[in-house]
């Protein structure tokens, strides 16, 4: 019995830094979108989230939400769900999630549960989906709700959640195995078993990394880099295997356990030779990582450039290459570095990790950097919608 929490209607959190910071004239030719300056339907919804508009996005979920019955005051009151309404709590969700709006997203997330009441089944609804069966719930939805415990400090309730999920998962993929529906009811054809254990496969390695995102944030090395083992083996093409191989040299890199990283390195080295017979940007950035763990912020450097050769814009790309600079004292390159990443494609650049770095760059470098911070806001508000959570953060304004 779900309801909307979070009633009043969020502003363009850009347009109000703007204002605060450049004043009425500056920020008045930013031109603001809101939810009313669409369709009011999910093609409207589309726009909004295309655009960057996320705010606004949220505002008009609310108004699609109130229109299937389940708005403002309508928590823990009787409803039907749809997977329409469904989609649109997911879509919001992810959306407010996205713009860390932690405390109204986890009330909002409360009355759900863990999807399992029986309103959530098509069944408790015959006479508007006949004999169908099954869970109305998006599986993105159920992901999303499990991991929410993660983002506010809580990463042992996010993964108990998750383990559940992965449970249930396996014994359906067990089910189909033995030629069955995944609920085990009755048999099932080679063609749809195929697809569903297809399926079903695809969703386990997502709760799978969920797990090893839990287990990070845990500092359960441990757990992540078995978790990432199981997923190695169960690799299905030499890209999987690639990709996860690489992921456990950075996972060992984290718990600085340079020496294994190493040897992960080299085995997806030959795994790439599989794939492609040169290094690409994956090889050459945990090259560079490896590289930064031994300080030898040159061959870092000269690894992480080989790199941009191939991505220019590449963002975690530049940043690196910043990072190598500055320890080798080149502090002013390692701003040119990241400047012109942002004049060459400020609709990527202009991000919030990148944003961080060359404000503390700037502040390394003099401590007069007010006008160096606004001529950055001028250009978020020129190429940028709503999409950095915290914009006065990002900048250092404070």
């Amino acid at each position: 019995m779900p309801g909307i929490v979070l009633e009043e209607e969020l502003a363009d959190a850009l347009q109000e830094v703007a204002v605060k910071y450049l004043g009425v004239s500056s920020a008045g030719s930013r031109g603001v979108v809101r939810a009313d300056h669409v369709s009011r339907d999910e093609a409207g919804l589309r726009e909004l989230l295309r655009t960057g508009y996320l705010r606004a996005a949220v505002n008009l979920t609310a108004t699609l939400i109130t229109a299937a019955g389940q708005g403002p005051g309508r928590m823990h009151r009787p409803t039907k769900h749809t997977p329409r309404s469904l989609q649109l709590w997911l879509t919001r969700f992810a959306v407010m999630l996205r713009i860390r709006l932690h405390e109204p997203l986890l009330k909002e997330a409360e009355p759900f549960g863990d999807f399992s009441k029986p309103d959530m089944f098509y069944q408790f609804y015959p006479d508007l989906y006949e004999n169908r069966c099954g869970s109305l719930v998006p599986f993105s939805l159920r992901l999303l709700v499990a991991e929410l415990p993660g983002h506010v400090g809580k990463a042992e309730e996010a993964m108990d959640r998750l383990y559940i999920m992965l449970d249930v998962i396996q014994t359906m993929i067990k089910n189909l195995n033995d030629n069955k529906t995944e609920d085990g009811s009755e048999p099932i054809t080679e063609e749809d078993k195929t697809e569903s254990i297809r399926l079903w496969s695809g969703r386990r390695i997502r709760v799978m990394h969920s797990i090893v995102n839990c287990a990070i944030a845990l500092k359960d090395y441990r757990l992540a880099t078995n978790t990432l083992a199981t997923l190695q083996r169960q690799a299905t093409s030499a890209q999987q295997q690639r990709a996860i191989t690489s992921a456990l040299c950075r996972l060992h890199l984290l718990a600085g356990n340079v020496d294994a990283a190493v040897t992960h390195l080299n085995e997806a080295r030959v795994t790439r030779l599989h794939i492609c017979p040169t290094p690409d940007v994956r090889e050459y950035v945990d090259m560079g990582l490896i590289d930064i763990a031994h300080g030898k912020y040159q061959d870092a450097y000269n690894n992480f450039a080989r790199a941009a050769d191939q991505e220019p814009t590449n963002i975690m790309v530049a940043n690196n290459i910043a990072v190598c600079l500055l320890y080798m004292g080149r502090l002013k390159e390692a701003i040119t570095v990241l400047q012109k990443a942002i004049q060459s494609d400020p609709e990527r650049a202009l991000s919030e990790s990148l944003l961080v770095n060359l404000c503390t760059l700037h502040e390394l470098q003099s401590a007069n950097t007010g006008d160096k911070k606004l001529a950055l806001l001028r250009l978020l508000c020129q190429h940028k919608s709503d999409t950095i959570p915290n914009v006065v953060e990002a900048l250092k304004l404070t």
